[in-house]
C-alpha cells in the first residue's frame, strides 16, 4: 500500500477536524492562543456592501463611508515637531513614532475579509498623493505590502483570524462572513451587532505569558511597523531594508504558528514540528527517537515542549540506529523558575522539537533573556 502524500495527510487531518467540529455543539478550536493581538481599543473595522467601502467604529457601531482621506490618516506618519514652549537652552530630541503610538492614536484597523483588503487596494492604487507637508504618507505602496501580510497586528483581517482560531465545519466558505455567522449560530440582526459578535470570537484564547512566544509575538510588531514606516519612503535602500524585515517578520509568524500547542501533530506532517519518544539522558545530552520529517540540522537552536512548557535546546547530533533516525539535544542552563531538566523529570510520553526563530537572541545560560515590551 502507497504511502499517503503530505498533501492527502494534511487533507485528511482538516477532514477529520472539520466533520468533529461540526458534530461538536460549539466550533472546536483551531488554536488555543488567541490570533488577533489586538491593542486595547480597536476604532474601526472596514467591510464593503455593494463594491463600496464602509467603517464601522466598534465602540459606538456607527458607519460611514470609507474613502482616500480615512486611507491616508491611518497611513500617515506625522514627523515630531518641537514643542513651542520648549527652552532654548535645552537640546530637543525629538520622541521616535512607534508602532504603539499609531495604534493609540488610531487603534487596529479590522479588514472584514479578504474581498475588504482587495478593495482598500485599489482605493490606494487609485490615490496619487501624500498626504499634507510634514508628513510621511504613501497609501499605494504601503498597502501593497500589508495586503500580503498575514497575522498582522495593525491590519487583521477578520475571517482569516477566524480560520485561525476555529476548525469551520465541512461545507463553510471560510471567507464567507455569513457562513461564520451561521456556523458560529450568531443570531441575525443588525449587521453592526453581527460585526462585534465575530470580533468578540476573534480575540478569544488564552494570552500566552511564556517568555519565547511573548519575545516573538513584540519582534513581529516591531517588524511590522518598520514595514510600514519604511515602505513610505520609496528608494533602492528602504526596497533593501524592507527585503530584511519581511524576512523576520514571516519568520516570527511562522514560530507563532509552530508554537501553538493545538496544532503540534498537524504541524508534525510537514516536519515544522517533530516528536521525539523513546528518549534518554545522559549528563547534558537527551537521546531518542525522532519523527520523520525532521528539518533541522546540527547546530540548529530549537525549542522542546510537552505542549505547556517549552524551553531552549541544540541539535547535537543525529544518525541513524536500526534504520530508525535518532536526535541528541543539549540540556541548556535555566532561563526561568524551571528549566528543561525539570520537563524531563516529568518523563511525559512524548516531547515535541522544533527550531526557533534565527532572530530571537542568545543569551547566557543561567539568564533571564526575554525583557519587558520596548517599542522605541
Amino acid at each position: 500500500m502507497n504511502e499517503l502524500t503530505v498533501r492527502e495527510q494534511i487533507e485528511a487531518f482538516e477532514i477529520q477536524k472539520r466533520l468533529s467540529s461540526a458534530d461538536a455543539p460549539a466550533l472546536l478550536r483551531r488554536s488555543r492562543l488567541t490570533r488577533m493581538h489586538l491593542p486595547s481599543q480597536t476604532n474601526a473595522l472596514v467591510f464593503q456592501h455593494m463594491n463600496t467601502l464602509w467603517c464601522m467604529d466598534t465602540t459606538t457601531r456607527e458607519v460611514s463611508q470609507f474613502g482616500a482621506q480615512n486611507l491616508v490618516d491611518y497611513f500617515t506618519l506625522p514627523f515630531p515637531q518641537k514643542p513651542a514652549d520648549w527652552p532654548e537652552a535645552s537640546e530637543w530630541v525629538p520622541k521616535k513614532y512607534t508602532a504603539e503610538d499609531h495604534l493609540l492614536t488610531y487603534g487596529a484597523l479590522i479588514f472584514a475579509d479578504r474581498r475588504t483588503v482587495n478593495l482598500v487596494h485599489r482605493l490606494a492604487k487609485e490615490h496619487g498623493f501624500g498626504a499634507e507637508p510634514g508628513y510621511s504618507c504613501h497609501p499605494r505602496r504601503q498597502m501593497d505590502f500589508i495586503s500580503r501580510m498575514r497575522g498582522s497586528v495593525m491590519f487583521p483581517v477578520l475571517t482569516e483570524v477566524l480560520n485561525a482560531s476555529y476548525w469551520l465545519p465541512a461545507g463553510f466558505d471560510p471567507e464567507s462572513l455569513d457562513d461564520w455567522k451561521e456556523a458560529l449560530a450568531i443570531p441575525p440582526g443588525h449587521f453592526e451587532y453581527s460585526f462585534q459578535d465575530l470580533i468578540g470570537y476573534a480575540v478569544q484564547g488564552d494570552n500566552c505569558v511564556d517568555d519565547l512566544y511573548r519575545k516573538s509575538i513584540e519582534d513581529a510588531f516591531r517588524n511590522e511597523m518598520s514595514i510600514f514606516v519604511t515602505a513610505s519612503r520609496p528608494s533602492t535602500r528602504s526596497d533593501h531594508a524592507l527585503f530584511q524585515r519581511i524576512e523576520r517578520y514571516v519568520e516570527h509568524i511562522d514560530f507563532m504558528d509552530r508554537f501553538e500547542p493545538a496544532l503540534l501533530d498537524f504541524h508534525s506532517i510537514t516536519g515544522t514540528t517533530s516528536a521525539l519518544t523513546e528518549y534518554t539522558q545522559t549528563g547534558k545530552i537527551v537521546e531518542g527517537l525522532i519523527s520523520a520529517p525532521f528539518m533541522s540540522k546540527v547546530g540548529k537552536k530549537v525549542i522542546i515542549t510537552d505542549g505547556n512548557d517549552y524551553y531552549r535546546s541544540e541539535v547535537s547530533d543525529l544518525k541513524f540506529v536500526d534504520q530508525n533516525l535518532t536526535a541528541s539535544f543539549l540540556v541548556r542552563g535555566a532561563r526561568r523558575t524551571s528549566t528543561l531538566q525539570d520537563l524531563l523529570d516529568k518523563q511525559p510520553e512524548r516531547l515535541w522539537v522544533f527550531e526557533e526563530p534565527f532572530s530571537l537572541p542568545s543569551g547566557e545560560p543561567g539568564t533571564r533573556w526575554a525583557k519587558e515590551p520596548d517599542f522605541s
